[in-house]
């Protein structure tokens, strides 16, 4: 899902909109470090729950009722190392934030300053 050549092949307005969306950075670029990252992170690489525990500051984890990405027990299993999280289901919301009305994502950050 994360191969530029292929998203260029098969779904070339999705590539145009990346590289519109991304510009001036290198759209292909953004893409490869993003799956290296998942990646990583599918590897073990991510935080571990000893370093969870460590960020004692409050900490909204939203998550949009859309999202296909990130799940509602992952989310939670998230909050739950972090002493001060709460979790926030945002309805309407997918994973994109670009693809979320940004006056719903100003409201949400206004409710948490």
């Amino acid at each position: 899902m994360l191969n530029p050549a292929v998203i260029e092949e098969k779904v070339p307005g999705f590539a145009a909109a990346l590289e519109n969306l991304h510009a001036p950075l290198d759209w292909k670029t953004v893409m490869n470090k993003t799956a290296e990252l998942l990646v990583r992170l599918g590897n073990g690489e991510g935080l571990k729950e000893e370093e969870f525990r460590k960020i004692d500051v409050p900490v909204v984890l939203c998550l949009g009722s859309g999202d296909q990405m990130v799940s509602l027990k992952e989310t939670e299993s998230a909050s739950q190392l972090l002493p001060q999280a709460e979790v926030m289901i945002i309805e309407g919301a997918q994973h994109m934030l670009e693809k979320t009305d940004p006056a719903l994502i100003a409201e949400v950050i206004g409710r948490f300053q």
